[in-house]
């Protein structure tokens, strides 16, 4: 299942997919994620949104991250996991998966999952 959610304080939508993800994920504000989103990737020396910088910093944040081996899509991930908090990923998109419900700005759930992150 999907819910539109956007937290980008300007509801802009394109762009920042990152920054929305883990801020719904960490519970903190847009602008509390992109700022240490930047500083993470000032010390790797690389952009906010890769996919090392942003993937160091929910490590930090203590998650774990794990590979999908089979094909899935976030709507056959959702449906799997109907309890919990989920960063799911495709390498290029990234959404929250909690309780079974995709929250995206957009209806994801066609999306092929690459990884995912789980708070351990």
């Amino acid at each position: 299942m999907y819910e539109f959610v956007n937290v980008n304080p300007c509801k802009k939508r394109l762009g920042d997919c990152v920054i929305r993800a883990l801020s719904l994920a960490l519970n903190q504000s847009w602008y509390r994620t992109a700022i240490d989103l930047c500083i993470e990737g000032l010390i790797q020396c690389d952009m906010q949104d890769s996919n090392a910088v942003w993937g160091a910093y929910l490590q930090y944040k203590g998650f774990k991250k794990y590979p999908i081996l089979d094909t899935l899509t976030f709507e056959e991930f959702a449906t799997a996991h109907s309890d919990g908090l989920y960063i799911v990923a495709t390498g290029s998109h990234v959404a929250v998966v909690r309780d079974g419900v995709i929250l995206d700005n957009w209806d994801s759930s066609d999306e092929q999952l690459s990884y995912y992150f789980v708070r351990e």
